[in-house]
């Protein structure tokens, strides 16, 4: 008997668990139910799924729930009152879940729940959050939940003697890997004795049924970016879209606009506000509908830039050679991140999990270090608040953040994946192998109090919702993005890439062009960091990464692309210079000469325009100098001429007013001449602005 229960009255005084549904058994669940009622056994419907007697749960492959949400694709219970009775539900709570075969990336599952009486169904609103999906985003072997609940209390509900709730399943980008799984089920509530007929509730059409099993009705929604403390770009029109009811009008109303537009019948909804006003001070920014009201609090004007890339853009300032001092001093309420949740997907989302943060010592450490001195140097020189939306994620190719439609022109990518989808299956039996070794060292080293390498931890085999998938950071961290209005994109990539350096010649400007057309912004800027300096112990041959920065260089033929070189920096280990503030201001001196024309000059160091034989010497001219040509140390350093037998020798060099003349006694003929071609060169050559020029390879005219 359920406390606080008199059943000889044959009704329960406070709400109390009417049934819960544990998954004990293996095969079903373990259900209690308050005296008077009973329950269906949990079944799954539309879908093989099952009941785990180790993890306690329900769960289902998610291969088999792959896309939105079904209509056949569900978990069912059924509360049943005895004779007389008539059920009050006041709430339902369920833990969605999810664990993966191998550890790896995060995936995220999703589940709706719709409640059915008499003919009378609806999906339910759940908590947390503002809609009626619940989502669970999960890496590990061990299941991982999140609770919700559904309030039940509405009177629409009341004073039935059958309910059936059905917890419908799905996710973006399904895997035989990777399971959904459903945790212990509540519901709570009160029974009381019947009072003749239930009075008669409007019945949704069965159209309106159908239709919100693959949009659960939800009451408003808005685009992932737009959230509290926001930051909007200023001086161009601003896009503004999300989900509601079909043929319900939303209304914005922002800095003295109010536009409005009707939900099309896919659910989605747009507007569009006229260009803004930088503005600084917070101010709430409205939407609106029949449905109810969305209010961000102090959303701000300004400059967004869109930071992406893979470590070296993510690495966050807590890893600064002086993050201390640096963070200490980051007190900028007006410099304000939004960090996109790592995520893969095999299709493109319209969601994105995150938030805007404003910076200050508290929270400065997890900005991203490159676009935090980047906007710390561009903030008081615009004098207008700073949003960077920091889209990274370490160890991923440029290939990962292109779009299947950019990626259609390079078919060896496709062919390359499939090869690696074959293996998969043996991989992922190599990687359990090496996993349980791993573990087995690490416990004997521990019980010997030897010492062992930690950071030797087996990576799982990439695969489908890996980072290394063909455009799946892209579905999932770059198209819930679009087309929120930026200044433009600062691009941190490549050291993934290094060992196909013409096949990045061709990617690079692929991926400019494709992110421009999708922002219907054909010459948004977008200034990428060239790889500096770095000495890979693998590369027998030296030049490896001196090749590969030639081929981000070959991006510079399209308009408004900039470079920001950093061959000077310290040599890193591992290909991750630790001070990244000449990074970022190196990318601001960009911004600042090339988009705002705040600043004059020089926009980077010296690009070699021509080599032309002179006199037995070669004339080597500049772009990027109209400050001037300066040599930092004793004399030009790291120049080399080749004749017709291609064998390069250290060459002289002297700076002659605006070209440096180049030669070598040992090459008569000069047919070659290359500058810091190494994969860590020695660097003499800058611009009058202190910015070194970049390492280069030309044929003699």
């Amino acid at each position: 008997m359920v406390a606080g229960v008199f059943f000889a009255a044959a009704w329960v005084a406070a709400s109390e668990p009417l049934a819960v549904y544990e998954f004990r058994q293996g095969k079903s669940a373990a259900t209690s139910v308050a005296e008077g009622l009973s329950a269906s056994a949990a079944e799954w419907d539309g879908v093989q799924g099952g009941f785990s007697r180790s993890q306690q749960n329900a769960y289902v492959t998610t291969s088999l729930v792959k896309g939105p949400f079904h209509s056949e694709k569900f978990l069912s219970v059924t509360l049943s009152a005895g004779s007389g009775l008539l059920l009050n539900p006041e709430r339902l709570v369920f833990e969605l879940g999810g664990s993966r075969n191998s550890p790896g990336a995060d995936f995220t599952v999703n589940a709706s729940v719709r409640c059915s009486a008499d003919g009378y169904a609806k999906s339910l609103p759940l908590s947390p959050g503002l809609g009626r999906i619940a989502s669970h985003t999960f890496n590990s072997v061990a299941p991982s939940f999140a609770e919700y609940s559904a309030d039940l209390s509405n009177s629409v509900y009341k004073g039935f003697p059958t309910l059936t709730f059905r917890i419908y399943v799905a996710n973006s980008s399904g895997s035989s890997q990777i399971h959904l799984r459903i945790n212990r089920i509540e519901i709570d509530g009160t029974i009381e004795p019947g009072r003749g007929a239930k009075p008669a509730v409007a019945m949704i059409d069965p159209d309106q049924i159908t239709e919100s099993l693959n949009n659960p009705e939800p009451i408003l929604s808005i685009a992932p970016l737009f959230t509290d403390s926001a930051v909007l770009q200023r001086g161009t029109k601003l896009p503004v879209w999300g989900k509601s009811k079909f043929g319900k009008t939303i209304t914005v109303r922002f800095a003295g606009q109010s536009v409005s537009a009707p939900t099309a019948d896919d659910g989605t909804w747009r507007v569009e506000l006229s260009p803004l006003q930088a503005e600084k001070n917070g101010a709430d920014f409205i939407v609106e509908s029949e449905l109810g009201q969305l209010v961000l609090t102090n959303v701000v004007v300004g400059e967004v830039w869109l930071c992406s890339g893979q470590s070296n853009m993510e690495w966050p300032l807590k890893h600064d050679t002086q993050a201390e001092e640096r963070i200490t001093e980051a007190d900028f309420p007006l410099i304000r991140q939004f960090k996109v949740k790592n995520i893969s997907l095999e299709e493109p989302t319209d969601e994105a999990n995150g938030s805007w943060v404003a910076c200050s010592p508290e929270t400065a450490c997890d900005f991203t270090a490159v676009g935090y001195y980047f906007a710390r140097d561009l903030h008081p020189k615009l004098d207008v608040p700073i949003g960077l939306i920091n889209s990274s994620w370490g160890s991923t190719a440029i290939e990962s953040w292109m779009s299947a439609e950019a990626l259609q022109q390079f078919p060896h990518v496709a062919e390359s994946w499939e090869r690696t989808l074959a293996l998969l299956p043996q991989r992922q039996i190599e990687y359990q192998e090496e996993l349980r070794e791993y573990k087995r060292k690490a416990a004997a080293a521990k019980a010997n109090g030897t010492e062992f390498n930690w950071r030797k931890y087996p990576k799982p085999p990439p695969g489908p919702g890996t980072k290394q998938a063909p455009s799946g950071p892209y579905n999932g961290m770059i198209a819930p993005l679009i087309p929120y209005s930026i200044a433009g994109i600062l691009w941190y990539q490549g050291e993934a890439n290094c060992g196909n350096s013409d096949a990045y010649a061709e990617l690079q400007p692929a991926h400019i062009q494709d992110l421009r057309r999708r922002w219907s912004r054909p010459d948004m800027p977008f200034y990428f960091v060239q790889l500096p300096n770095y000495d890979w112990s693998y590369d027998r041959s030296g030049v490896k990464w001196a090749k590969f920065r030639d081929a981000q260089m070959k991006a510079l033929a399209l308009p408004n692309v900039g470079a920001a070189v950093i061959i000077d920096g310290p040599t890193p280990e591992e290909g991750h210079p630790p001070d990244k503030e000449y990074v970022g201001q190196r990318l601001a001196r960009l911004a600042e000469v090339l988009h705002y024309g705040i600043a004059q000059g020089d926009a980077f160091g010296p690009l070699c325009r021509s080599a032309v034989l002179k006199d037995g010497a070669v004339e080597l001219a500049f772009d990027q100098a109209c400050s001037g040509l300066n040599v930092k140390g004793d004399s030009l350093a790291g120049f080399e001429l080749a004749g017709a037998d291609g064998t390069f020798v250290e060459a002289q060099a002297r700076i002659e007013g605006d070209h440096v003349l180049v030669s070598a006694d040992e090459v008569s003929a000069p047919e070659e001449v290359r500058y810091a071609w190494r994969n860590n060169p020695e660097v003499s050559l800058y611009n009058g602005e202190g910015l070194p020029a970049s390492p280069f390879a030309r044929v003699v005219e």
